[in-house]
């Protein structure tokens, strides 16, 4: 991301920490106990397996060592790991993960505004038997090509794990968009 370009710190931080751990290559490090990984701290280099624990469902991480005791979220752990500012580390995971600049995006979000998105993304976290058994949350939508032979995909987080899923945008999607959208501008005034 070339100086001057906002970086897009909403969407950074929706970056699953398990994305950024598997990244790194540390993911197969840690042991699920219960909903949390745990393990030892690989920004301080500790010897205890039970001193880092991080919290995959919330994204955040804390290291319970005297020594380092920390924690927060992609960008601190980012920050803490590579030894940068916390703006370094946003930079760095925008890049890594393909997060535009805000000054790239406006052009296509005005393009997109007025029209209805054809399709939902999801990713679908495989947690049982059959498709209804998954952990389903929304990382984007889908509106079709100009040249109508495939979609364009915008998504606000990557994931980590799981595959993701699209389904068509209803006229109850529309309704709920509509709803949230006015609550958020009666929250603004």
């Amino acid at each position: 991301m070339p100086k001057g370009e906002i970086i897009p710190f909403p969407e950074v931080r929706r970056v699953p920490l398990t994305a950024v751990l598997e990244r790194y290559g540390l993911l197969a490090d840690l042991k699920r106990v219960g909903i949390s990984l745990v393990g030892c701290c690989p920004i301080h280099k500790g010897s205890n397996r039970k001193q880092f624990v991080v919290d995959p469902t919330r994204s955040m991480w804390k290291c319970f060592s005297p020594h380092h005791d920390a924690g927060g979220g992609v960008l601190e752990f980012v920050a803490e790991y590579e030894n940068v500012t916390t703006r370094e580390a946003a930079r760095l995971v925008a890049q890594w993960f393909a997060i535009a600049p805000i000054e790239h995006r406006t052009e296509r979000r005005r393009k997109m505004a007025g029209e209805r998105p054809s399709h939902k993304a999801f990713v679908v976290e495989d947690r049982g038997e059959g498709e209804d058994q998954g952990f389903w949350t929304k990382i984007g939508s889908a509106w079709p090509h100009k040249d109508g032979k495939g979609l364009n995909i915008v998504l606000a987080a990557l994931p980590a794990n799981g595959r993701i899923v699209l389904r068509e945008y209803t006229d109850e999607d529309q309704a709920e968009d509509e709803k949230k959208s006015a609550a958020n501008k009666g929250k603004r005034k």
